[in-house]
């Protein structure tokens, strides 16, 4: 069984219909939640936890001063204290 937890319900859907697609959707269960307040409340016992964290996405903005400029010091301290509580959380 793959367990996807995830705040966003658009990013759920797209994994549904993917796995709809390559027939793999009776494995696959999706819970659309902030995985800092589910662990919270359910006990979840996994062999392996593949955590894909939100980056800046700086690489994939485009190139100049103006993508620099839109982040400050204190939106990258957030982003890494987002990063830090979701790795926490995935790793109990």
């Amino acid at each position: 069984m793959v367990y996807a937890i995830d705040i966003n319900e658009g990013r759920l859907r797209i994994l549904k219909e993917m796995a709809k697609l390559h027939q793999v959707d009776g494995v696959i269960t999706t819970i659309h939640a902030d995985m800092r307040s589910y662990t919270d409340n359910n006990t979840m016992k996994c062999d392996k936890v593949l955590l894909d964290a939100p980056c800046s996405g700086l690489r994939v903005l485009p190139k100049g001063r103006l993508a620099l400029e839109q982040w400050r010091l204190e939106d990258m301290e957030e982003l890494k204290n987002l990063q830090d509580e979701l790795l926490d959380f995935a790793s109990r």
